[in-house]
């Protein structure tokens, strides 16, 4: 589903929810509050995260990725497909954290320390930004995010290689997985 799509699903959700509310009388919930739902869910019911931290995860989910105009169902995808929500995940190759970002793009970004999730998801938040500034789509812009940008522009658009098409796919399932789940 491509990101107009998920817009769409997303306004019609807030929509049919904001009528279902008035129509039971029951506190209306906004947009925000629909997306930062969904996210501690996603992260209490497929990532098994304590119920706390995932409250706190989703509100600065939501946050950082609003700074930033994205879209906090994209981010939160995302971060399930690199890290599982886990907060101190390290990746064979040195990547750290929720975003699992790489130890000198996180000192460019000026995170100090990579497992500190607020610093990281806004690490990850600028990176994921630049990329889709400088890419045009989303989807280019996780091909970059997950292969670097020079394989991006060194193939003219996602690169051929397995582990990049998968991750592309994962967080494309995980963001619709996400998307009907704030629908039900």
């Amino acid at each position: 589903m491509d990101m107009r799509k998920m817009a769409l699903v997303a306004m019609l959700t807030s929509v049919a929810c904001l009528w279902y509310a008035r129509a039971a009388e029951a506190p209306i919930l906004s947009s925000a509050e629909l997306i930062r739902n969904g996210i501690y869910r996603l992260a209490v019911e497929s990532y098994h995260v304590p119920l706390e931290k995932a409250m706190t995860l989703a509100q600065s989910i939501a946050d950082t990725a609003a700074e930033y105009e994205l879209d906090p169902v994209w981010v939160a995808s995302i971060i399930a497909v690199e890290s599982w929500f886990h907060v101190r995940a390290l990746s064979p190759c040195g990547a750290r954290g929720l975003m699992q970002l790489m130890p000198a793009t996180a000192r460019g970004l000026g995170v100090m320390d990579s497992y500190d999730p607020v610093q990281n998801v806004r690490g990850g938040c600028a990176y994921l930004a630049e990329q889709l500034r400088r890419f045009g789509t989303p989807m280019l812009a996780m091909a970059a995010y997950n292969a670097g940008p020079g394989a991006v522009r060194k193939y003219g658009g996602v690169p051929p290689y397995r582990e990049t098409r998968w991750y592309l796919c994962q967080v494309t399932q995980v963001q619709m997985r996400l998307a009907e789940g704030m629908a039900s």
